[in-house]
């Protein structure tokens, strides 16, 4: 999962494949390079996908650099029905309420780079975390 494999459209690195067709590699965005010798030193070209990251080596600012900040993916995302709660309350992805723990929140907590599943699922999964009973309205449960 080099630069090398992504670029060589390592089916096992599908983050690295999507990006390819834009010409971006690996180490654009996984700046440190020595976190990335050292987290793939036994992976093999054509290796099954990690079912988990274990190391995040990417600013979020990266991401934004091509994109855009969440704002403006907020304004791209406004018409998207992704995360619809049980009473049918639909909220933008991309346009969370301030608070501490949306403030955690990073693009690769919904958009998992080596893992299966779209960024649906798991936007899905990281909001019912929190809104374990399935209502995204805010002082509803408890």
């Amino acid at each position: 999962h080099t630069s090398e494999a992504a670029s060589a459209g390592d089916a096992a690195c599908p983050q690295g494949t999507a990006h390819e067709a834009e010409g971006v590699t690996c180490t654009q965005c996984h700046t440190e390079e020595s976190v990335l010798a050292t987290e793939h030193a036994d992976v093999k070209f054509g290796d099954k996908v990690a079912t988990k990251a274990t190391v995040t080596t990417v600013d979020p600012a990266t991401c934004a650099s091509c994109h855009g900040t969440m704002e403006e993916m907020a304004a791209k995302t406004v018409d998207s029905t992704a995360l619809t709660d049980d009473k049918g309350t639909t909220v933008n992805p991309h346009e969370m309420p301030g608070n501490d723990e949306h403030a955690k929140l990073t693009c690769a907590k919904c958009h998992t780079m080596h893992e299966e599943g779209t960024p649906q699922d798991t936007a899905t999964q990281v909001c019912a975390s929190c809104h374990h009973a399935g209502v995204y309205e805010c002082y509803t449960c408890h």
